[in-house]
């Protein structure tokens, strides 16, 4: 913990003052970054718990075997006895 503490004072130690003056003008733009990015987490947890309330995963797996005509990730061709079942399944299920 120490070396690392020792590393962080001689590397202040040996920046010039126009280094420790840029990096202190970087602040806000890494600020703003963080806060952008922060943002795009918030809405991506958000859509993930949408997703997973909703159970749309199931609905877009049936979606992706109806359009395909294949049944997972297997290049077993769906039949329509799968579709209704899956379709009856998601039905119930909302």
């Amino acid at each position: 913990m120490n070396s690392t503490r020792e590393k962080r004072n001689t590397k202040a130690e040996t920046m010039s003052l126009q280094d420790m003056a840029s990096c202190i003008r970087d602040m806000p733009k890494q600020e703003e970054m963080m806060k952008s990015f922060q943002i795009h987490i918030d809405l991506l947890n958000k859509v993930i718990t949408e997703i997973t309330k909703n159970r749309l995963q199931k609905i877009v797996q049936l979606e992706q075997m109806i359009i395909s005509g294949l049944e997972g990730t297997t290049t077993r061709q769906v039949n329509n006895t799968a579709v209704v079942k899956g379709v009856s399944q998601i039905s119930k299920e909302l």
